[in-house]
């Protein structure tokens, strides 16, 4: 007979199940407690990183504040006593211990501290830093997008840069656009922006549509004002599909520019020496006293060889002027001016290479591909017709006076595109400025007549549509009036049968039919072309992190 001794059975399996349970507590709560660390190491890292935006972003305002106070004692003076006064607020600054302001011009080779105003400083804290450079120089060079009143954005472009909007900024995901004639309408995405791209606007003047069914209404589209919202400064990322974006107050600080004056003063200097010129005058005697230049004398200019002409004496070319498929290299300092319209086509696969700055009575049209070093003024309408503006000789950069285009025009700017539905990308490389009413008819459609739309825009509207094309702006554009962007997010397709554009269902990771980048520039070497303004300007880069 076989006994089972089971005494001792019980108390084991109890200590066991203790024993168990007990190390499956210390696990979760050894988890628990290191969950709670992470989120603590989390939130310390975020409060950081907000102290460190915070006090970046102050070390930029003072530096803003202290320009503009000081900005007439700084210019009267000596370079000596304007170096001095800038060491003597870094040092201050930086004892205080808030932030770090490090002086970096020297690190530009170009940037003549004995006879420049131009200064690069670095304002960092922790891991954020951000450049900021002090210089004379138009402020609509510093935005990706700007209008000196109204600024609207419909639908849902790429923005990376700053954005100015002096009376009111408008955002719908509404995106218009011209088909055969017509003004249409379609829903898309809200507009998104790089990390930190800064909106310098009117906060009372903010507002948002969020079309339901729709922000425009009748034939022409016009703005349903009842379907428009306030937008405030603490909701403003909601307006946006992507994107960190930093509110600024609009400021009275902006550096305008007159193009005519500037104009009548390029040709008034001693670079080209015209003398007699008049504000007033009108294009014809503008003209006669232009054509009255000694050099070349009354002729027409042959652009197949520039080099007979020397590189110093401007190069004046009486009437209409016809630029094909050659390159142009001017002097540094030199100047071509044309006392008519000019044409500048590139019939040729290869891209044609322009460097030199640019003076033009009447209207401008670009054709084909062409990459510029060029300022160009234009007192008439200005059109890039068909155009692919490429870094100049292919060379892109990431330097802040690397060689563009920069073209400010008196009158309408028109960017079109005419070949239908290739759904190919453009890219312009260049700075554009217009003082009167411009038209971005950047559409697939049966070509860009100003017929069609002269109707329904209002005439002192400048307007970007990308809804039908693919269109990369490499700089920015700004109008002194009004300024609106449509523009579309997914793919598109021509006409099938139905009389309008056809929309294919939008796929997760769309991307942006218009992408607009601003990549900060100096001009070093266009100081004597530029504009001259009043005073000085401080010019913040992208506020950046280290990784």
């Amino acid at each position: 007979m076989k006994w089972n001794n089971e005494e001792g059975y019980t108390l084991l399996s109890v200590l066991l199940s203790f024993l168990i349970l007990t190390t499956l507590g210390m696990v979760l709560l050894a988890a628990s407690i290191n969950g709670a660390k992470r989120t603590e190491i989390r939130e310390t890292e975020i409060v950081e990183d907000i102290d460190d935006i915070s006090a970046v972003k102050e070390g930029v305002s003072i530096i803003e504040e202290h320009v503009n106070t000081m900005e007439t004692p700084l210019l009267s003076g000596s370079k000596s006593e304007y170096n001095n006064d800038l060491a003597t607020f870094i040092n201050e600054e930086n004892l205080k211990g808030i932030f770090t302001i490090e002086d970096l011009t020297k690190n530009y080779p170009t940037i003549d501290n004995q006879h420049d105003n131009t200064r690069v400083f670095e304002v960092s804290s922790g891991k954020y830093h951000q450049k900021v450079y002090i210089t004379a120089m138009p402020s609509f060079l510093k935005y990706a997008l700007g209008a000196g009143k109204d600024l609207t954005i419909n639908g849902s472009p790429y923005i990376d840069g700053n954005i100015y909007a002096k009376e009111q900024f408008n955002i719908s995901n509404q995106a218009l656009y011209m088909f055969k004639s017509s003004l249409l309408s379609r829903k898309t995405d809200l507009p998104a922006v790089e990390d930190y791209s800064e909106l310098h606007a009117n906060r009372q003047g903010m507002n948002i549509c969020i079309s339901a069914p729709s922000c425009y209404g009748g034939a022409g589209h016009d703005k349903e004002e009842l379907r428009w919202q306030r937008l405030n400064v603490p909701t403003l990322k909601d307006a946006f599909l992507s994107g960190n974006i930093l509110f600024n107050d609009v400021d009275d600080t902006f550096n305008e520019i007159d193009i005519k004056e500037t104009f009548i003063d390029k040709l008034s200097s001693s670079s080209i020496g015209i003398s007699g010129l008049d504000i007033d005058m009108s294009i014809e005697d503008l003209n006669q006293s232009i054509n009255q230049k000694d050099y070349p004398k009354n002729e027409k200019v042959r652009f197949d060889d520039l080099t007979e002409y020397g590189t110093i004496s401007p190069i004046i070319h009486s009437g209409d002027a016809y630029i094909d498929s050659f390159d142009i290299e001017l002097g540094d300092k030199q100047w071509l001016v044309i006392s008519g319209n000019a044409t500048i086509e590139n019939s040729l696969l290869e891209s044609m290479d322009v460097k030199g700055n640019i003076l033009i009575t009447g209207d401008l049209t670009i054709k084909g591909k062409v990459s510029f070093d060029s300022v160009i003024y234009v007192l008439g309408s200005t059109t890039l017709n068909n155009a692919d503006i490429p870094c100049y000789k292919n060379k892109c950069g990431d330097q802040p006076d690397d060689s563009s285009l920069i073209l400010m025009t008196q009158g309408k700017l028109s960017i079109a595109r005419i070949n239908k539905f290739q759904n190919e990308t453009n890219t312009i490389n260049g700075y554009f400025y217009t003082e009167s009413k411009s038209s971005c008819e950047y559409r697939f459609a049966s070509g860009c007549d100003s017929k069609e739309v002269s109707n329904i825009e209002d005439p002192t509207s400048s307007e970007i549509f990308a809804v039908g094309s693919i269109l990369n702006i490499n700089g920015g554009v700004f109008s002194k009036s009004y300024l609106t962007v449509n523009s579309y997010r997914g793919d598109v397709e021509d006409d099938k049968g139905d009389g309008d554009l056809s929309f294919p269902a939008v796929k997760e990771d769309a991307e942006s039919r218009l992408t607009i980048k601003n990549n900060k520039r100096l001009f070093l070497n266009k100081t004597h072309a530029l504009p001259k303004v009043e005073g000085l300007d401080v010019i913040p880069d992208k506020l950046n992190k280290d990784k």
